[in-house]
C-alpha cells in the first residue's frame, strides 16, 4: 500500500514511518517546529489510516455488538474512545477511519469476516488530507462553494474542492479547526497539488503525521 501522493512526498525527503502497512510521513522537519504551525495553516497526509466501511440491513446491529455507538443521523458522525471515527453514509451504510494506533478499526474488519448478520464490508480506497490551523477556512474560501466556517463541526459534507467531488469534515484537534478531506484516489494528486498552491500563498506548509500525533508517532 502506498498513498496516491507518495511520490510527492519523497521529493521532500520526509522521515517515514509504518502505518497500518503503509508508508506515512511522519516528519519533514523536527516535531517541534512543525507543531508551531498547526496553529494557523498546515496541512497532513493521513491516507494510511484505514477505512472500511460496512453496510446491509444488519449493519447497526452488527456494529452494536462490536460495541459501537452509530450515529443517528445521514452524515452526522462519532468519536469513538481511541480516537478512530464513524460517519452514517446511508440509511444501512457507515464509514470507518481508524485512529492513529488504533485496534478498533481492525477488530470490527475481522469481526465482519465471521458474521452471520446480513451486512458486508465494503472496501475504502479515499485518500485523507487534514488542514489544520486558523486559515483552513480561508483555503476553502477560493476552491468550495459552501461557506465552511458556517458548517457544523462532526458532520461530513460531500462538495466539490477545486472542481473536485469529495467529502469534508469539519472539525478540531488541540483547540485547532480542522477540515478532513476525503477523495478518490484518482483525483488525489490533483486536489493535492492544487491545495499546496493555496496553503504556501498563504505561507502555510505540509507536515508530518507526527506533528499531529506525537504521542503516537514519535
Amino acid at each position: 500500500r502506498q498513498s496516491p501522493i507518495h511520490h510527492w512526498l519523497a521529493r521532500r525527503h520526509p522521515q517515514w514511518v509504518e502505518l497500518a502497512g503503509m508508508p506515512i510521513a511522519a516528519r519533514f522537519h523536527s516535531t517541534e517546529v512543525e507543531r508551531q504551525t498547526l496553529a494557523t495553516l498546515a496541512m497532513c497526509d493521513l491516507s494510511a489510516l484505514p477505512k472500511p466501511g460496512v453496510k446491509g440491513a444488519s449493519a447497526e446491529r452488527f456494529l452494536a455488538e462490536q460495541p459501537i455507538d452509530t450515529p443517528d443521523e445521514v452524515y452526522e458522525s462519532q468519536l469513538l474512545a481511541d480516537n478512530s471515527l464513524i460517519v452514517r453514509v446511508g440509511s444501512d451504510e457507515f464509514f470507518l477511519e481508524a485512529g492513529v494506533n488504533s485496534e478498533t478499526v481492525s477488530q470490527v474488519a475481522a469481526a465482519l469476516e465471521s458474521s452471520s448478520l446480513d451486512c458486508i464490508r465494503v472496501e475504502r480506497q479515499e485518500a485523507t488530507f487534514l488542514l489544520i490551523g486558523s486559515r483552513v477556512f480561508d483555503v476553502m474560501a477560493q476552491t468550495c462553494g459552501i461557506n465552511l466556517r458556517e458548517a457544523p463541526s462532526g458532520k461530513a459534507l460531500y462538495t466539490r474542492v477545486a472542481g473536485v467531488s469529495c467529502c469534508v469534515f469539519p472539525g478540531d484537534l488541540e483547540g485547532h479547526p480542522t477540515l478532513r478531506i476525503w477523495v478518490d484516489n484518482s483525483y488525489a494528486l490533483y486536489l493535492w497539488e492544487s491545495l499546496v498552491e493555496i496553503i504556501e500563498e498563504l505561507d502555510g506548509t505540509i507536515v508530518g503525521a507526527a506533528s499531529l500525533y506525537p504521542d503516537s508517532l514519535e
